[in-house]
């Protein structure tokens, strides 16, 4: 069995709840076995992973130099690509991409570092994700999708075979993509939406079909 990985966890909030249960139930034939050493947050206060026992090693911009890997437990995109540089010289790099032993995945699938699959999604043949890139539970991606770096994939939402997701998108809750739509850097697909055709950089699209808001 390989030796598990050091990790620690940047940001204790609601999110990095799910990165903890990936981490701690990872697929060791994807990626590594993790270690969680703890977390590192701004706030001090009673965040959720201090309620499960995660110990607390200080803030974001601390002296401490970690002889170990780190993942990005931010919900959202720009959190993620607006942190990343503030650690990466406290850690000895990013953690490997991790599934979750409960994902589904197929044959040909690349992975960033950072990347994190939550249970239950399931990815299809030749899925290629991006660095720091998450993936959440009940998600479909289809064949031959590409996601960018630091792409948030929300709970339920399906992207058909060959999409093509720019950096820093979010994908919203329950949100279809069809067959061939490329979503340009930065763009947000609201909760719910049906997306039919391509999407620029930038753009916020909500409803069925999706539409530009504003």
């Amino acid at each position: 069995m390989a030796q598990a990985l050091p990790v620690v966890i940047v940001g204790g909030g609601g999110h990095s709840l799910a990165t903890r249960r990936t981490l701690l139930e990872s697929n060791e034939a994807v990626g590594p076995r993790c270690d969680i050493l703890g977390f590192i947050d701004d706030n001090e206060g009673d965040l959720p992973l201090r309620q499960l026992g995660v110990p607390y090693l200080g803030p974001i911009d601390g002296s401490t130099v970690f002889d170990a890997y780190y993942v990005l437990g931010l919900g959202y995109p720009w959190s993620r690509a607006a942190m990343r540089p503030r650690v990466e010289g406290r850690f000895l790099d990013a953690l490997p991409g991790v599934v979750h032993n409960a994902a589904y995945i197929d044959d040909g699938l690349i992975l960033g570092k950072g990347v994190t699959v939550a249970r239950t999604a399931l990815l299809q043949p030749f899925v290629t994700i991006g660095a720091h890139a998450h993936v959440s539970a009940q998600t479909v991606v289809a064949h031959g999708c590409v996601l960018g770096n630091y792409v948030s994939v929300s709970p339920g939402a399906m992207l058909a075979g060959g999409v093509v997701v720019g950096e820093g998108v979010e994908i919203g809750m329950n949100a279809s993509v069809l067959p061939g739509v490329k979503i340009g850097d930065g763009a947000r697909v609201g909760s719910g939406a049906v997306v039919t055709k391509d999407v620029a950089a930038g753009a916020v699209v909500v409803g069925i079909p999706a539409r530009l808001v504003g």
